[in-house]
């Protein structure tokens, strides 16, 4: 800064008319202007504040600073008379002092060099106070981290959900089957009930045949074919005593194949009963089905009364066969027949295809 206090006091004249917002016109050079700059985002979360900056034109603008050196000699006490004449002097010795070719230094405001009016730092402090540092912005939504919660607890639930589907799809899979097979006993509940008794009317004399073998199972064979030619009309009398001949002319041809047959089916009930507990019985209330363990499924019901009415049509017939209801998702499977070896289930159903035609083997998880 100058030592010259003429200098001082014109830069100060120049100074306080910027200060204010104003224009100031210097002759012979051009005026300096007050232009205030709006904020400018510098980065996603960066702002450059709002300022005031000074810049040139050479056009004539504002206030002359010959005007207001004159107005500050009349304040001083020089009359109005001579005050303009003195302050185009001051102005003239000034512009001499502070002009060096293209370049024109106000003091204690700023440099005039080839168009380009720099701020003194002093001065801009004085035009901005609040400085020109950048200014972090916080978003007036939701943080980031949020956005990654969120997104994070909808993969989670989606997740989950096609776990559980892909899990369920099999049961839900047989449960539909066996709606679909009228055999399993879904039809018709009281359809089933009736079929379940003929047949094991029909079955517990053919397994009691089995079972003797030999000259008995003729003997079974010769009393079946004579209740049922006692149940015929009197005029197929005739008919019913060839079928009887007939039976049991079979029963004695195939002796010994009846007999092997009566061993293996003895043997498969001794499987079955050995895999299911004898002191269940038949008709009992829904019970869990235990993981791993395969189960031949006589049918499945809507309701607990219908399957319980099922197992207890299934036993009517024969005492053996001991069934029990257990939850099958919404419905209720009545078995027959459980057992860890699928194989033991298997050789169950081919036992017992002739009574009860249908079933199936189901392994729970």
């Amino acid at each position: 800064m100058s030592s010259n206090p003429m200098e001082e006091q014109v830069g100060r004249v120049v100074g306080n008319v910027l200060a204010a917002g104003g224009e100031i016109f210097l002759p012979e050079v051009g005026s300096l202007c007050v232009e205030r700059r709006r904020a400018q985002r510098l980065s996603r979360r960066s702002v450059r504040p709002p300022y005031r900056a000074v810049t040139f034109t050479p056009q004539r603008r504002g206030v002359s600073l010959v005007e207001e050196i004159a107005r500050v000699l009349t304040a001083s006490g020089m009359s109005e008379a001579e005050a303009p004449q003195a302050a185009q002097e001051v102005y003239g010795r000034w512009l001499e002092r502070v002009r060096e070719g293209e370049t024109l230094t106000v003091c204690g405001v700023g440099v005039l060099k080839q168009d380009r009016f720099t701020l003194d730092e002093a001065f801009d402090r004085r035009l901005n106070p609040q400085g020109h540092a950048p200014v972090k912005v916080r978003s007036a939504g939701r943080p980031d981290w949020v956005i990654w919660i969120g997104a994070a607890a909808v993969a989670a639930a989606v997740g989950i959900g096609g776990y559980s589907y892909l899990t369920t799809r099999p049961e839900r899979s047989v449960a539909v089957s066996a709606d679909r097979n009228p055999s399993a006993g879904v039809a018709g509940d009281a359809a089933v009930g009736q079929e379940t008794v003929a047949a094991g009317t029909a079955g517990s004399a053919a397994g009691a045949a089995d079972a003797v073998g030999g000259p008995a199972a003729d003997d079974a064979a010769g009393g079946a074919g004579s209740s049922a030619a006692a149940s015929e009309p009197a005029g197929n009398a005739s008919g019913a005593s060839a079928s009887d001949t007939g039976a049991a002319t079979a029963g004695k041809t195939a002796g010994t194949d009846s007999g092997a047959a009566g061993a293996a089916v003895t043997a498969r009930q001794t499987v079955r009963t050995e895999s299911r507990p004898a002191s269940r019985p038949a008709g009992t209330e829904p019970a869990s089905m235990t993981s791993k363990r395969s189960y031949v499924v006589l049918g499945v019901f809507s309701t607990p009364e219908n399957a319980a009415r099922a197992a207890r049509n299934a036993a009517s017939g024969d005492v053996a066969v001991t069934c029990g209801v257990y939850r099958f998702g919404a419905k209720f499977m009545v078995s027959p027949f459980e057992s860890d070896d699928p194989e033991a289930c298997a050789l169950f159903i081919r036992a017992h295809a002739e009574r009860f035609p249908g079933m199936w083997t189901y392994t729970a998880r």
